[in-house]
């Protein structure tokens, strides 16, 4: 008796845990130095995947040309913005064709076309 009186005990432990909820606070959003440049350097980033291997300007290039305009920020952050920039546009690659939907309806009585 001792043994399931435990084993009861126990099972309303864990229910108690499971139903303790954690608060979801949002994601910070820090001022940046390359917020102002955000728009340019996502348009080069376009414009760069546009272009044939041998043309295309490396991301160091991309960051020098940032600095004549007054860009003050670290190569470090034109990098990180930039591999995160790709990865969103292999995303929404792959993600692509998922969206649409295309429902076929075929009328009774009728076979379909051959």
């Amino acid at each position: 008796m001792q043994h399931h009186q435990f084993l009861s005990d126990h099972l309303l432990d864990q229910s108690r845990i499971s139903l303790v909820i954690e608060p979801r606070y949002p994601k910070r959003k820090t001022p940046s130095k390359l917020d102002d440049y955000e728009l340019t350097l996502t348009s080069w980033l376009f414009r760069e995947t546009r272009r044939h291997r041998k043309y295309r300007r490396s991301v160091k290039q991309l960051n020098r040309d940032l600095v004549d305009p007054g860009f003050t920020g670290s190569y470090d952050r034109v990098a990180a913005f930039a591999r995160l920039w790709r990865e969103s546009q292999k995303e929404a690659l792959r993600n692509a064709g998922k969206k649409h939907l295309c429902a076929i309806t075929v009328r009774t009585g009728r076979g379909l076309p051959v």
